[in-house]
């Protein structure tokens, strides 16, 4: 981990120092650098995780304060330093507990159904950050997900939400990302 000093974050006149996640020699993105950014400011304490859907985005080894931390995913998880990966389909799993973080990042705009795996997702996690390819009104393009709809798949309103536009020309596509606490908004 390194620290982001060209552009330091401040909040509430306080300076925070904004941390940059080391991906192992790929340059993160800044969908990616905003992820960690939320999880170290709303997920400090927490102490256990589930990530779904981790596919080969080492994520949750950045989170290293979190003593319990499991993976799920379709396919054979990426022998990240997690506690325990889990290769079956989210909804046929019954944990019987929630964590305190649930993050599902790139994966929603895949799933056939995804109002349920939504749902199941918002069982699992205290506190849920979710993250989908943002479509403009101008640009609609397949897979990319609007916060309607995505608003419609979780059955309420996020906590927080933002929407991560990568810069200078970038390839990558603009995100957003979504935060859910285990209490809906009144």
């Amino acid at each position: 981990m390194r620290d982001f000093t060209s552009d330091d974050v401040y909040h509430d006149g306080m300076r925070q120092t904004f941390q940059v996640p080391d991906l192992g020699g790929l340059s993160p993105t800044l969908h990616d650098q905003h992820i960690d950014h939320i999880v170290r400011n709303v997920a400090q304490n927490a102490t256990s995780m589930i990530d779904v859907g981790v596919a080969r985005n080492p994520v949750m080894e950045q989170f290293d304060w979190i003593r319990e931390r499991i993976s799920v995913d379709l396919s054979p998880s990426a022998a990240f330093e997690v506690e325990m990966g889990i290769d079956s389909n989210l909804l046929q799993i019954d944990f019987n507990r929630s964590f305190d973080l649930c993050s599902c990042l790139g994966v929603l705009e895949h799933v056939t159904d995804p109002q349920p795996f939504a749902q199941k997702l918002l069982s699992l996690g205290k506190l849920l950050i979710v993250s989908v390819p943002f479509t403009w009104d101008e640009d609609p393009r397949q897979d990319h997900i609007s916060y309607e709809e995505l608003t419609g798949w979780m059955g309420r309103e996020s906590t927080f939400h933002m929407v991560v536009t990568e810069p200078l020309g970038s390839d990558a596509d603009d995100h957003l990302i979504a935060v859910y606490d285990a209490r809906p908004k009144a």
